[in-house]
């Protein structure tokens, strides 16, 4: 947290009220299991949780103060009192936001946010502490806890916003209140949430217009509905990435490798040539996002070649891995979507060797989800994959698009033990499937001992 805070800040920030001795705050916990001394508990409500059930174990610990939504009694500790705790929690995350005085940059968007958000830390990074979204704290509960990290240590800060439906974003850009907001696109993903494409576009699109008229929109001119985010931006400046001509960030002479890619970035700052440390045309555009951030917080090219070629790769974000017997596993486990599951299997073509993808279901695609587990499997097989290995749901589907070549398990565990009986050396192997899927067994059994 930022500078000095005590129970009665706490309760200004939020309009609560303060009841009891009026309190020091080290820091903010929701988990009753956490190191509560010398903390502000907020006890949370959910659909299936109610943290208020925690209180006396948490007064027991040493907390220095609670967030609650009624007086709770024979809990010997001060109370901040508020109707609706969720909502108190996200004023007291934006009032420690309203304390810093660094540039903000926040991004949504279907596919590639994580990857670039590590991209403009980085880039923030090569000169100046930076505060980011950890994990998938990216929902209208994890937001605040994000903001909640900043610190007077921290001199810039990147925060993811996920949505899983209209509001989401326009909530949590409120709290945020970025100098800058990158929207990286928008497809059919988790797109039960939403009821349609159309929905999604706007949902993303609440991140715009969440800006303050001074604030800048990163915008990707390749994306299909452009023009509909031009329109939510208004008269704010917006710097445009991709690969079209006409985008102000854009790639140029791209060379793209099984485990790099190179490219002339060229911006209205001047060009440079950068190594990438990540493969695949995806990963070109998600640097030029993140590069088109930079530059609307004035940031220096060198800088930002510097940040880009530096960026580490997130777990289970196409990690490559050595297994037993000299096999290159690359783990794409972390989600999955139509999308990013072509690109995955455009990398993993880019590579030499026998190509084998073992592909977990694709979550929440509502009423089209057994033609997108056909279409990707068509994909695969159109790319020259070897072999197909299958699980969940919709491995018929799979099955169907990729014809000859198939192999179903009925769990992971049977996926595992078919894969074993047959990789070779040299063979590379790309895992990908939803979080349900957990495909990350997968890879864990192909690398055991290996690493």
């Amino acid at each position: 947290m930022i500078g000095h805070w005590t129970s009665e800040d706490i309760a200004v920030s939020c309009k609560g009220l303060h009841q009891g001795t009026v309190q020091v705050i080290d820091n903010v916990v929701t988990d009753s299991r956490k190191d509560c001394s010398g903390a502000l508990f907020v006890a949370l409500k959910g659909e299936r949780f109610d943290a208020h059930v925690f209180a006396p174990q948490v007064a027991a610990k040493g907390v220095s103060a609670m967030l609650v939504d009624h007086r709770l009694e024979g809990v010997d500790a001060t109370q901040v009192i508020v109707s609706d705790t969720n909502k108190a929690f996200g004023l007291i995350g934006a009032a420690n936001r309203a304390r810093f005085t660094g540039p903000v940059v926040a991004i949504t968007g279907s596919v590639g946010k994580t990857t670039v958000k590590e991209m403009v830390a980085s880039i923030f990074g090569q000169v100046s502490a930076v505060c980011k979204t950890e994990g998938n704290l990216n929902n209208h509960f994890g937001v605040p806890i994000s903001l909640l990290k900043l610190s007077d240590e921290h001199e810039a800060a990147v925060f993811e916003l996920g949505a899983s439906g209209l509001g989401e974003i326009a909530y949590t850009v409120r709290l945020v209140q970025p100098e800058v907001a990158i929207l990286n696109n928008a497809v059919a993903s988790h797109i039960e949430g939403f009821g349609s494409l159309e929905n999604i576009v706007r949902a993303k699109g609440e991140i715009v217009e969440g800006l303050s008229d001074a604030g800048v929109a990163v915008l990707n001119a390749d994306d299909p509905h452009y023009l509909t985010w031009v329109a939510m931006a208004g008269e704010r400046r917006i710097v445009s990435f991709g690969l079209a001509d006409s985008a102000d960030v854009r790639a140029e002479n791209i060379e793209l490798g099984a485990d790099v890619s190179l490219f002339d970035l060229v911006t209205p700052i001047g060009e440079a040539r950068v190594s990438l440390p990540f493969a695949g045309e995806h990963s070109v555009r998600n640097a030029l996002s993140a590069a088109a951030a930079a530059i609307g917080v004035n940031i220096p090219l060198s800088q930002i070649v510097a940040g880009l070629e530096h960026t580490p790769a997130a777990k289970g974000r196409m990690n490559r891995k050595v297994g037993a017997g000299n096999v290159v596993v690359l783990d794409d486990t972390y989600n999955a979507n139509p999308t990013s599951m072509k690109a995955a299997l455009d990398v993993l073509a880019r590579h030499p060797g026998r190509h084998i993808a073992v592909l977990g279901h694709m979550g929440e695609l509502g009423s089209d989800v057994e033609e997108a587990h056909r279409d990707v499997a068509e994909y695969a097989k159109n790319l020259g994959v070897d072999l197909c290995y299958v699980t969940g749901a919709w491995a018929e589907s799979y099955r169907q698009g990729f014809g000859a070549g198939v192999f179903a398990g009925s769990n992971n565990q049977e996926l595992i033990a078919e894969l074993k009986r047959n990789i070779r050396a040299g063979d590379v192997v790309l895992v990908k499937g939803s979080r349900s899927a957990r495909m990350e067994e997968v890879v864990e059994a192909l690398v055991a001992g290996e690493q």
